[in-house]
């Protein structure tokens, strides 16, 4: 990412060597933006940038357990005293699906209908908002900030309810797991 104009510290590590020095970053002089909207852009962007990571974040997350999902259902087969838990752990995935795909294509097949065949969710949104700010050195528009805006609460949404399905949909689930000895569903961890 770029930094607005300002004075910055350089540090070069090589092998035991330590060198520090000081770095004045320059508006481009092309360009009819001043500082402050490079600074306003530098700052929305750096929004939209934990804006995709949280959404990333969830999506990673989600994926994982539904992997785990996959395999614990081919592990305990389809027998009949697993079938209330095979229910279970199906309606465990729905949940995780129905957050899952507000935040990105997950029927996305890589071809170039995709975009024709749904609509843009929150990935896909935030990276058209990153590209419109992004795309020259003014500070972003009202429009762009209401956006940017709304697209941050929606993520926070996202955030909270793929969480809380991911903390306590889980535990439940995995509590009757080790109740019947099988297994568990491991959440990750972190920001």
């Amino acid at each position: 990412m770029l930094v607005p104009p300002g004075v910055y510290t350089v540090k070069l590590v090589a092998g035991d060597v330590e060198r520090t020095a000081p770095l004045t970053v320059r508006k481009d002089p092309n360009t009819t933006g001043t500082e402050d909207d490079v600074v306003a852009q530098t700052a929305m962007m750096v929004q939209i940038r934990g804006n995709m990571n949280t959404a990333a974040k969830r999506i990673n997350d989600a994926e994982s357990v539904r992997s785990q999902i996959a395999v614990w259902k081919v592990v305990v087969g389809e027998g009949e005293p697993m079938k209330a838990l095979r229910a279970a752990a199906d309606a465990l995935d729905s949940r995780i699906v129905a957050v899952e795909a507000g935040l990105f294509n997950i029927t996305a097949t890589g071809r170039g209908q995709d975009q024709l065949r749904t609509s843009s969710q929150m990935v896909e949104k935030v990276s058209h908002l990153s590209d419109v700010v992004s795309y020259a050195d003014f500070a972003p528009t009202d429009s762009q900030l209401q956006v940017g805006a709304s697209l941050t609460r929606e993520v926070a949404h996202d955030r909270e309810l793929m969480d809380g399905i991911l903390s306590r949909t889980v535990a439940t689930f995995n509590a009757t797991l080790r109740e019947r000895q099988d297994g568990s569903i491991v959440v990750p961890t972190g920001k």
